[in-house]
């Protein structure tokens, strides 16, 4: 299996079309700062900082009967996995492989001003491109994949994932308010490293 690392491959390569890497053995590395405020106790901010790791150890069946690619992530010694499926233009991300509910859902080719749901209370945009610093240094024209949560009455969730086509997440934010507990969460990924195995 041959491996290209960051310094030997182009972080803007000119594919034909433009999916996420799946091969077995890819790997990221990204900063992440994850900070919990109880907005009505002064004093509750929480903030984990860490390198979370996200390998692609494996392929398994999922429990409709197709092949899916394992995502495993590490962060502060926690292991977790997701399990990702591509059927046609769509790449699902599923957090069980027995109960088959996405926790992310993308549609390929990334166009500029493209819409799509999950579900009445989730929504996706394809904002545009954007240049993101790095790291590792800047990329250009990152596509900005917003995931919008409308149903949770005094709660609500936006998430923004940044992809470069054939690297993949480059960043990711997410921004969660709970009026009801009085919560907020904002979780940041920067990409620091890559090694996207062919």
């Amino acid at each position: 299996m041959f491996s290209c690392q960051k310094e030997n491959n182009p972080l803007f390569p000119n594919p034909k079309k433009e999916e996420l890497p799946m091969a077995i053995g890819s790997m990221w590395e990204y900063n992440v700062t994850d900070t919990t405020y109880y907005y009505a106790f002064d004093d509750s901010m929480k903030i984990n900082n860490g390198i979370l790791q996200v390998d692609i150890v494996g392929s398994t069946i999922l429990k409709n009967g197709k092949k899916a690619i394992i995502w495993q992530y590490k962060f502060l010694n926690n292991f977790d996995s997701l399990y990702v499926l591509r059927s046609g233009d769509t790449t699902l991300f599923y957090y069980d492989k027995r109960f088959l509910a996405p926790k992310l859902v993308l549609i390929f080719p990334l166009e500029i001003n493209n819409k799509w749901q999950l579900s009445t209370c989730v929504e996706y945009e394809v904002f545009g491109r954007e240049i993101i610093n790095l790291p590792l240094g800047a990329i250009s024209n990152a596509f900005n994949i917003r995931e919008s949560h409308s149903c949770e009455g005094e709660a609500g969730l936006v998430n923004n994932y940044y992809i470069e086509p054939y690297v993949g997440i480059v960043k990711y934010n997410s921004d969660y308010l709970n009026i009801h507990y009085s919560i907020k969460r904002k979780i940041e990924w920067n990409l620091k490293s890559y090694s996207i195995s062919q």
